[in-house]
């Protein structure tokens, strides 16, 4: 998957140019079925746990590929714990310079976060 097949990323993030030279987004499965099967046993990277609330969903960064709850849960890490910052933007902050795009598994919901500011997006896949 390469930025042209996701324009919306392209026109919200502001990357300098040597950071969006870097810039790739981790291989997905071509259908949700797959995706489903790939990450469903997959804990989340700061709790280390399923989510426990029934609100909460588990996302994919779609630049690193680490999974983590979408809200604030039981983190291990004194830093996230003293900016009371959820793991969204506590993630992108700490490992993408505040700018990351993120792929809700449960509703595939796609979330761009761009520090301060997050936009919502509807469904990635359509099978």
């Amino acid at each position: 998957m390469s930025i042209q097949h996701l324009p919306l990323l392209s026109l919200t993030c502001k990357v300098d140019r040597n950071y969006r030279n870097k810039f790739t987004f981790i291989p997905l499965p071509s259908t949700y079925l797959l995706l489903n099967q790939q990450y469903s046993q997959t804990l989340c990277y700061f709790c280390t746990d399923y989510p426990r609330k029934r609100e909460q969903d588990l996302v994919l960064c779609l630049l690193c590929g680490e999974v983590m709850c979408n809200k604030i849960c039981k983190r291990k890490h004194r830093l996230a714990n003293q900016m009371r910052s959820g793991n969204i933007s506590h993630h992108a902050i700490s490992k993408h310079r505040g700018q990351s795009y993120f792929l809700m598994l449960s509703s595939c919901n796609t979330i761009i976060y761009d520090a301060p500011k997050v936009s919502v997006h509807t469904v990635f896949y359509f099978d």
